[in-house]
């Protein structure tokens, strides 16, 4: 046995043990040392210090300053099978098999544990931690093998991938942590399980915690998109307020990314199974192939995210459709205002700021839209998102033009067929193509505008009755209703020249709670070409 006590500097050290873990340090240190040959433990050599002096650059939790002590254990047996044992506090242990470039196999163990060597393929990095960084560590761990890795080990034959061999971060081949605090991609999570696994260089993923679960590859091909397969997503309410949550993101530097999910959730309300594809560009990125099924809604299209000087822009194309529209209202915390089966709003919509910053009130575009066989309620209330739209509640509108309408809306006004065209102007809704509602009852052609910022309507009603199934309704028009028995007389007596004559226009102004409607013309034929309001 041989025992040295002395100092070393850290590049001495550095270039005395060949590692470029030891590379990352600087300054110097004292150091006890033993080298034992014939001992029952074998031929090797034991290097103890108190690393005083010594400035770790290493990721967090185990980087340290020259005055704050950690006790370090370096032990190298030499035998036909050379193993390396290192000790760092109670943070961080390894157990590797040295081969003729450098490491091979073994354990490195964070936390309190030693680490424990099996004789399988590659090194294996587990145990549990407080805090872990995967930027910090992945720039770490290419340091160790790389350029970067050489060159703070002085150049030596001992660094992995120094000699064209496996880099570090190819040798590592099994992940398994729990960690309370990880660092992942701008964000913490807390309370995280990750397992990981590299087959032929591509690295399969699993990772547990209150807001994600799933699994993940990451592949070697950098032509492969990174696959993120999720089990659930749930994102706490951001924290940015009116501000855009993304301002900051470069949608040019995302990655390739293949997403899906099973379960979305935002602040606590779960917005259903979502998936899509991210594919960057010089202007931005572009997310495609999105498909959602979320609460009650079927949403596909595409999206165009661009970004430049500071500044983003969305624009998404595409159809939402539903096969029971009043359970998505419900769904979207809207009132039930319309039943309906199958229901459909394909178009373009485009707004300022990131797709985290949606909203009507700031979106431009057009919406087509579509429905068959449903019926309008009975309801009052803000949360009416049939207002959005300009359509009135109809036995509202009813009792205001004094119109005996109850057999058509005692149970709702029932219709065969709506459509219409709307088109988006920063907070404010125009028909850009009439919204025509066509029931066995009544059918009703809707023109104007809707201010969804300031809650007003501007807009004209055309309704239509045949007056033969009507004709109560018909003489209440009329401003006559004891001759509804001559009017049935008359119909009787000219057939149904009497039908031509079965509408009346209305304009409604004024706020969504308390609308004014205007009688313009009874009796409308449909046929008269001349404006409106002069009539």
């Amino acid at each position: 046995q041989i025992r040295l006590d002395g100092s070393v500097t850290a590049g001495a050290l550095a270039k005395w043990l060949k590692h470029p873990l030891i590379g990352r340090f600087d300054g110097s240190t004292d150091y006890h040392a033993e080298l034992n040959f014939g001992a029952a433990e074998g031929n090797g050599l034991v290097i103890l210090s108190r690393l005083e002096g010594i400035t770790a650059d290493l990721p967090e939790p185990f980087a340290k300053p020259a005055q704050q002590p950690v006790d370090f254990a370096y032990i190298i047996r030499m035998d036909d099978r050379p193993m390396h044992y290192l000790g760092y506090g109670d943070q961080l242990q390894f157990a590797l098999l040295y081969g003729e470039h450098g490491y091979r196999q073994g354990e490195i163990r964070v936390g309190g544990e030693p680490a424990v060597f099996e004789d399988i393929p590659g090194i294996r990095l587990v145990g549990d931690s407080d805090y872990l960084n995967v930027a910090q560590w992945q720039a770490f761990l290419d340091s160790l093998g790389g350029d970067e890795g050489a060159a703070a080990a002085k150049g030596s034959a001992g660094v992995p991938g120094s000699s064209g061999e496996e880099s570090f971060a190819q040798l590592l081949k099994q992940v398994q942590l729990k960690v309370e605090r990880l660092a992942f991609a701008g964000r913490d999570l807390e309370q995280v399980i990750l397992e990981a696994e590299q087959i032929n260089g591509d690295w399969l993923l699993r990772l547990e915690n209150p807001v994600v679960k799933g699994r993940l590859i990451d592949y070697a091909d950098p032509l492969k998109p990174l696959d993120i397969n999720l089990e659930y997503l749930r994102l706490p309410a951001s924290s940015a307020g009116d501000a855009d949550p993304l301002q900051d993101l470069e949608p040019q530097s995302l990655s390739m990314i293949d997403f899906s999910t099973d379960e979305f959730t935002v602040a606590g309300e779960n917005y259903g199974s979502w998936s899509f594809k991210i594919r960057s560009n010089d202007k931005g990125a572009q997310i495609e192939s999105i498909q959602a099924s979320s609460r009650g809604l079927t949403i596909t299209g595409q999206l165009d995210w661009r970004y430049a000087q500071g500044s983003h822009s969305s624009q998404f194309s595409g159809a939402v459709n539903t096969r029971d529209v009043g359970a998505a209202l419900e769904a979207w915390q809207f009132t039930r205002s319309i039943e309906s089966g199958e229901a459909s709003a394909v178009g373009e919509l485009a707004w300022q700021g990131s797709p985290a910053m949606f909203s009507l009130l700031n979106t431009s575009g057009d919406l087509e839209l579509a429905s068959k066989e449903g019926r309008f309620l009975e309801v009052e209330g803000t949360a009416n998102v049939l207002r959005l739209f300009g359509i009135l509640n109809f036995s509202s509108l009813a009792r205001r033009i004094r119109l005996d309408f109850s057999d058509l809306f005692k149970k709702g006004y029932s219709f065969d067929s709506l459509k219409g065209k709307l088109a988006f102007e920063q907070g404010e809704v125009q028909i850009a193509e009439s919204l025509i509602i066509d029931g066995p009852s009544a059918k009703f052609k809707i023109d104007g505008r809707t201010d969804l910022v300031n809650e007003q309507l501007d807009q004209e009603i055309l309704v239509v009755l045949p007056v033969g199934d009507n004709i109560t309704i018909a003489a209440t028009i009329a401003g006559a209703p004891q001759v509804g028995i001559p009017l049935y007389l008359l119909n009787k007596m000219f057939g149904n020249m009497f039908d031509r004559f079965t509408s009346a226009r209305y304009k409604v102004t004024g706020s969504w709670d308390d609308p004014k409607i205007e009688l313009v013309k009874m009796f409308d034929t449909g046929n008269d070409k001349r404006d409106t309001k002069s009539k």
